[in-house]
């Protein structure tokens, strides 16, 4: 992703080419659109998080994944990103943080020690 530039424009991802805004197609021609557009990650696999309203979701490969619908967890609005320096991605939802960790999805919750229900930023350490 070395030079390159995403923006998430309400519901949908656009490139940044040629000082131009244009819609960012999938491999199969299609463009990534999901309920707004909270955060934008370019991880270190050169993968495209977005956190929505409508949930977590990764472009890889010109491929779109729905986190949610693969691990079975609830979809729900997501807010912020972070890849730490493991390339762990964390997520802040609205009750809750997702860790992505090796492909794997899990819930961190007030039962697990969060102390508020609302994530307002995070930080690497």
């Amino acid at each position: 992703s070395e030079g390159r530039v995403f923006v998430g424009m309400a519901d949908e991802l656009m490139r940044l080419e040629d000082d131009e805004l244009v819609p960012y197609r999938l491999s199969d021609g299609r463009t990534v659109s999901v309920q707004w557009i909270n955060d934008l990650l370019v991880a270190r696999d050169d993968s495209v998080w977005i956190a929505s309203n409508s949930g977590l979701y990764q472009v890889k490969g010109g491929v779109l994944h729905d986190l949610h619908a693969a691990s079975g967890i609830p979809s729900t609005r997501c807010t912020y990103l972070l890849e730490d320096d493991t390339g762990t991605i964390w997520a802040a939802r609205n009750e809750d943080i997702v860790r992505v960790r090796d492909g794997q999805m899990n819930v961190i919750t007030r039962a697990h020690g969060l102390y508020e229900e609302s994530v307002y930023a995070f930080v690497p350490d």
